[in-house]
């Protein structure tokens, strides 16, 4: 029994070893979940997956359909590459062009793992278009702002900066770093050079570069309304918030967040306020807020930018792994989170194979072993994907007897009971044995009661099973046992039922076992007592077989038998009375067969023969021979002829071909074994071409996929040669790599010429050989790159162009490309209508140049506008914008108001009207006459003789020294007046310049500033006694320019002070006089008593300062005269 045991659990560990050695595919490298493909651009996208084995990698349909290569158009390659053509070339071959989901599937025999969803999705090629706009004006040793414009519906990708055509090194807030890229394609330049300044900008996306840009750094014709509003991003991006606002300095700029409350407060800890700019690194869900830049600390929010922070799509599922028994129940629970906020769509797969199951949970069970692996659940969204697994394991537990019986003596006549209970998952049935034998189906002697009972706290239950045994006679007696098995194992248990009686032996069938096997034979006996039991071999010699400790008598147990030791063993036992007992069983040893090696000859080629002989060298007949190739049965289509004999078997090919390589085996069968060999069979073949390109004619910017394989043994190498002239041929030695430059070739592993944007240089002659040691193949085509138009801007010009109004103004755009290229004009999205202000000449400039030029006399605000220059013909189009802007005197500010006014400052506030042209702004003002203060309201305000006169003030104002209002409005600017007096009325009127002229000031506005506490003391102040209790308080009033509005009144305070200068006036009296008094009598004071005294005035605005304290005594009592 415990030999039976430790056998079990060797083998079980044994299991579990082999099997560690082998571990599922993981994917290193998975594809995005989403890859646009454009028309005439192609497609790729790459896949890598490690496991043990190494994992096979096919590309699959949602469906799980593999798909395979169409050369030219589509291929799939071993790598784990997937590369498809222009979609314009599949839809015209046929092939589809539509969208699809398409996945990755790694595959070994430890399991089979599906990458997340990919959207093939098709797009129009302008969706690649990029561009790049500068926010903010550059400034030397100052700031630049950048946006990389890109479409919509790419979304979220990386974005790379060049300057001057080289890649811009950028980061975070490194002590070298002076660029800084963020989310939104956006770029902040801190301290710029003069060479930052004059260099070109470019960036690329989705391998597209963008047009090149030259900064502005001229601020007063800034016109650009490109406010950031809205930034998207994801986490751990770097975030960029940019304070696009016009005429403001960049060093004051403060920042805010809006909490959960709705409360505007200091945005600190946030990140970094750099050259205006917040940059917020390692962006997290609780930054996406509204955040609000101000040109000061005592200003209101001006710019308002919402924070919108996306956490890509996660997938979790739970529990991993799920270990259940066999016919056990679990559940996976499938948690999604992240994503843009849309619909999310949850599948399931079980070992790469679709489940029908939406839910978030999938519920198995009862489980078979087929059950296991491993389970994904994948979520998909517009516009992301993710996918997550976990394993369910079969966690079957092996038996385990908790009760047995022991050995028993009992009578004839009576009854016992043998018990046996174990437990195990799944709950293992048990089977009685007598003497290693299935029970005899004995109702009258034996019954069997078996049930099951659960185990409080444990998977497992326990199965009871009760074998009664009613003794008839002594022949019932012998080697019980109980045997518990399930699908993780078995274990058994065995004691001897020893009745009273004489020795029986039962019959015993001939054994068959294989040479080197080993032999455990119980001999069956009954009967007790017993003296003895003993094995005889044929000649009457005793078999020698040491027992272990607890084994019982009557073990026969032969090692490593081989064939002199068959023949027959007898089972001798013998009573103590004496009585004896014989029974004999034979043993029969046989052979398994073996064969001698054979092998192929090495020289063998096409339409030749061969033959192979597999000879027995031992073996018990009858041998059965059968051939394999590859592990399969031969199929019939390689005809191939097999001559079984009964010593050797014989393979013979003729007319050899490619499809007769190979491994062949031998397999030599006989009821005791299998043996086999193989060889390998090499047919050696001359290359044959399986595909290859055609003469191919594409556009310029076209993706070009250019097949060329070879079929062959050993397997054809591909080279590629380049000429253009079809002489003096050059190696082509791109390689392999997915990370190329975009302008750049590749060659695939499959052989196959990878162009994934065709240039002018491309076209040319390309050969292909493939090559088999001595043997080649060449095949050459001509590759013909057919340019659609390409637009450039003549004259060294930039984009944006000013002209003074009345001066001429042209537009020149390059065209070159194919003949029978159209080309026209557009302005502001319509045909161009010049109407006899101008006109359009087309000029040939030589060496396949046109120029197309728009000539404008006289400029006028009429032409102002976007100018579009396009060109067509049939191998694509292109198109250049110019932006004119015409100059002229700028008109009078427009919805001027003195928008708050102060004690001391006012703020001025007026339209930006857009596509104004200001350099600065003129502005007057000055004080109305004194004697007007006074004056009501409604009189009538004095005209002013003149603006030239020394009491005008004059303040020019530059564009940095204006505010944004945006609390009024959009597109209101104002400014500060300071240095005022309270109280005051002024009249004030505003200009705008610009390079050309000034407009005429606006119309002047009136207005008076607030009243403010009184600045001046009460003057001359001085008391007088006239009685025991009175003092008279006269003053005179304070200057009339410290008033600050209106006076109201005087407060005059006393109180009494013991000596000069002491006296405390918190408990003080107070009373007031009116603004027109000049004195005042304090009554009800004490005779003979010193007495202090101040005065200040007021206004409607609060107290001026209080005067020095005063001080004199009140008169004597007349009563204290007299006594």
């Amino acid at each position: 029994m415990i030999g039976q045991i430790q056998w079990v659990i060797v083998v079980t560990l044994a299991i579990r070893l082999a099997a560690s050695t082998d571990k599922r595919p993981h994917f290193t490298t998975e594809p995005p979940p989403r890859v646009l493909w454009p028309a005439t651009r192609g497609a790729h996208a790459v896949c890598r997956a490690t496991g043990h084995p190494p994992p096979d990698i096919h590309w699959v349909t949602a469906e799980g359909q593999v798909i395979t290569t169409i050369p030219g158009l589509r291929h799939v390659l071993s790598d784990g590459r997937l590369v498809v053509g222009a979609r314009r070339s599949m839809v015209d071959a046929g092939g589809g062009g539509n969208s699809a989901i398409l996945r990755c599937r790694a595959s070994n025999k430890a399991g089979v793992a599906l990458s997340r969803p990919v959207l093939l999705q098709p797009v129009d090629d302008n969706i690649l278009a990029n561009s790049v706009k500068q926010l903010t004006p550059a400034k030397l040793g100052g700031s630049v702002v950048l946006r990389c414009d890109i479409s919509p519906q790419i979304g979220f990708t990386e974005i790379k900066w060049m300057q001057d055509g080289l890649p811009l090194t950028t980061g975070y807030m490194g002590t070298d770093t002076r660029w800084i890229s963020g989310a939104g394609g956006l770029l902040l330049g801190s301290d710029l050079t003069q060479a930052d300044i004059e260099a070109d900008y470019s960036c690329i996306a989705i391998d597209t570069p963008s047009a090149v840009l030259k900064l502005t750094t001229d601020e007063s014709s800034w016109l650009e309304s490109l406010e950031v509003n809205s930034i998207e991003a994801r986490m751990g991006d770097t975030v960029i918030l940019p304070c696009v606002l016009r005429h403001i300095n960049r060093h004051t700029i403060t920042w805010q967040r809006q909490d959960t409350s709705g409360v505007w407060v200091t945005a600190s800890g946030e990140g970094v306020v750099r050259s205006g700019a917040l940059v917020i690194p390692n962006i997290r869900s609780q930054h996406a807020v509204r955040y609000a830049c101000s040109p000061g600390s005592e200003a209101t929010p001006r710019l308002i930018v919402r924070l919108v922070v996306y956490e890509p799509l996660t997938v979790t599922v739970t529990p991993n792994p799920l270990m259940l028994g066999t016919g056990g129940s679990g559940t996976f629970n499938c948690s999604v989170s992240g994503g843009r906020g849309g619909g999310v769509t949850i599948s399931w797969q079980h070992e790469g194979r679709p489940l029908h199951s939406p839910q978030a949970k999938l519920t198995l069970g009862p489980v078979r072993s087929h059950h296991a692996g491993l389970y994904q659940c994948t979520a998909y969204d517009h516009s992301d994907s993710a996918v997550s697994g976990a394993e369910l394991i079969i966690a079957d537990r092996p038996p385990r007897l908790v009760t047995t019986f022991s050995e028993a003596i009992t009578r004839v006549g009576q009854s016992i009971a043998f018990r046996c209970a174990a437990t195990g998952i799944p709950p293992p049935r048990i089977v009685w044995t007598l003497d290693d034998r299935p029970l005899p189906s004995a109702p009258e002697k034996y019954t069997v009661n078996t049930r099951a009972e659960s185990i409080p706290g444990s998977e497992e239950g326990s199965i009871i099973s009760t074998l009664n045994i009613n003794i008839r006679t002594a022949d019932e007696g012998g080697r019980y046992g109980c045997n518990a098995t399930n699908s993780g194992g078995s274990q058994g248990h065995h004691a001897r039922l020893n009745v009273f009686g004489p020795p029986n032996i039962r019959y015993l069938p001939p054994i068959h076992v294989k040479v080197e096997a080993d032999v455990t034979i119980n001999c069956p006996y009954s009967g007790y007592p017993v003296k003895e039991v003993l094995w005889r071999r044929e000649d009457g010699s005793i078999v020698e077989s040491p027992l272990d400790s607890g084994e019982e008598r009557g073990i026969l147990r032969l090692t490593s038998v081989r064939s002199a030791a068959a023949g027959g063993y007898t089972c001798e036992v013998k009573a103590e009375s004496g009585e004896l007992a014989r029974r004999t069983v034979r043993i029969e040893v046989h052979k398994p067969p073996k064969i001698a090696p054979f092998q192929f000859p090495e020289e063998l080629e096409v339409g030749g023969s061969t033959q192979a002989t597999c000879s027995l060298i031992s073996g018990d007949k009858p041998i059965q021979f059968t051939w394999h190739k590859d592990n399969l049965p031969i199929p019939s289509v390689l005809k191939v002829e097999q001559k079984n004999m009964d010593f050797f078997t014989i393979l013979v090919i003729q007319d050899l071909s490619s499809i007769h390589s190979g491994e062949y085996s031998c397999r030599a069968s006989n009821d005791f074994g299998t043996v086999s060999h193989s060889a390998s069979l090499i047919v050696k073949e001359a290359p044959l071409w399986v595909w290859r390109a055609q003469n191919t004619s594409v556009s310029a910017g076209a993706a070009v996929l250019l097949p060329c394989s070879a079929k062959g043994q050993p397997l054809p190498r591909i080279s590629w040669e380049f000429s253009t002239e079809g002489e003096n041929w050059r190696h082509i030695l791109w390689g392999q790599s997915e990370s190329a430059d975009v302008n750049e070739g590749s060659i695939l592993s499959d052989g196959t010429v990878w162009l994934r944007a065709a240039t002018p240089e491309h076209e040319g002659w390309y050969r292909c050989t493939a090559r088999v040691q001595h043997s080649f193949l060449h095949h050459m085509f001509y590759l013909d790159v057919r340019e659609p138009p390409k637009l450039s801007r003549g004259g060294g010009v930039g984009e944006t162009q000013w002209v003074v109004r009345g001066t001429p103004a042209r537009l020149t755009c390059t065209v070159r490309g194919e003949p029978e290229i159209h080309v026209h004009w557009t302005h502001d999205s319509r045909p161009l209508a010049l109407h006899g202000s101008g006109g359009v000449e087309m000029r040939d400039m030589g060496n396949g140049a046109m120029l197309s030029e728009i000539t404008i006399t006289h400029a006028g605000p009429e032409h102002a506008g976007d100018y579009r220059c396009l060109a067509r013909n049939l191998y694509g189009t292109d198109e250049l914008v110019f932006r004119l802007f015409v100059k002229e005197r700028p008109s009078v500010p427009e919805e001027v108001r003195i928008s708050e006014v102060w004690s001391r400052k006012a703020r001025v506030t007026w339209r930006v009207i857009r596509g104004a042209i200001v350099s600065h702004y003129s502005l007057q003002y000055r004080s109305l006459a004194r004697d007007l203060t006074n004056a009501p309201l409604n009189a009538p305000l004095p005209a002013l003789d003149t603006w030239d006169s020394l009491e005008v003030l004059n303040v020019t104002l530059s564009n940095s020294d204006l505010l944004h209002v945006a609390s009024e409005g959009p597109s209101r600017a104002g400014a500060l007046v300071s240095g005022l007096y309270p109280d005051t009325r002024y009249v004030l009127r505003i200009a705008a310049h610009n390079d050309v002229g000034a407009s005429p000031f606006t119309t002047p506005l009136h207005f008076t500033t607030r009243e403010e506490a009184p600045g001046g003391l009460p003057r001359d102040i001085s008391l007088r006694a006239l009685r025991a209790r009175e003092l008279l308080v006269t003053w005179q009033p304070p200057p009339r320019e410290t008033w600050h509005g209106t006076l109201l009144g005087y407060t005059i305070r006393w109180w009494e002070a013991a000596e000069e200068g002491k006296g405390s006036t918190d408990n003080g009296s107070e009373s007031g006089a009116s603004s027109d008094a000049t004195s005042s009598t304090l009554r009800g004071l004490k005779p003979a008593t010193r007495y202090g005294v101040t005065v200040r005035a007021y206004n409607a605005a609060g107290n001026g300062p209080t005067s020095q304290p005063h001080y004199r005594h009140t008169l004597e009592s007349r009563k204290y005269i007299l006594a």
